[in-house]
């Protein structure tokens, strides 16, 4: 029974030491100037530390995003919510074809090393399913 312990523990401390929440004062100066230089209007910034990189989720309007720098202050990552509307007429063909019987739910576009990508979740009798898309409208997984 210690060993169990033991084991659950070990392991959800490594889980919570990957990613930890941080204070804005904690985030070193170049990160900081760079994501509100690209990010001005940012509204209610959480900040995480992941590895060496700092991931930052805030609102900017009504819209709700995500964006990983790395300590030099470059954006890596951006992720965003957007409207169903917004979804490219490939990628809607695409769920169309493949996932004619689900209910489009929410989608999220992606800016990954210079290529775009979208995330869905679809449901079908209260199941969800998520799906990472290229801009072609091919399934993938996330590059990150």
């Amino acid at each position: 029974m210690k060993a169990l312990t033991l084991a659950l523990f070990l392991s959800a401390s490594s889980f919570f030491s990957f990613a930890q929440d941080i204070k804005e004062t904690e985030v070193p100066s170049v990160v900081m100037n760079s994501f509100k230089g690209q990010f001005a209007d940012a509204l209610k910034p959480e900040w995480e530390k992941k590895g060496s990189n700092y991931e930052v989720e805030f609102n900017s309007g009504t819209i709700e995003r995500k964006v990983i720098l790395d300590a030099s202050g470059k954006v890596l990552m951006q992720k965003q919510e957007i409207a169903l509307t917004e979804l490219p007429a490939s990628i809607a063909s695409a769920l169309k074809q493949n996932y004619g019987s689900y209910e489009l739910e929410e989608a999220e576009k992606i800016e990954f090393d210079g290529k775009t990508y979208y995330e869905v979740e679809l449901e079908r009798f209260f199941l969800g399913k998520e799906l990472v898309l290229t801009a072609e409208g091919k399934e993938t997984k996330l590059p990150y």
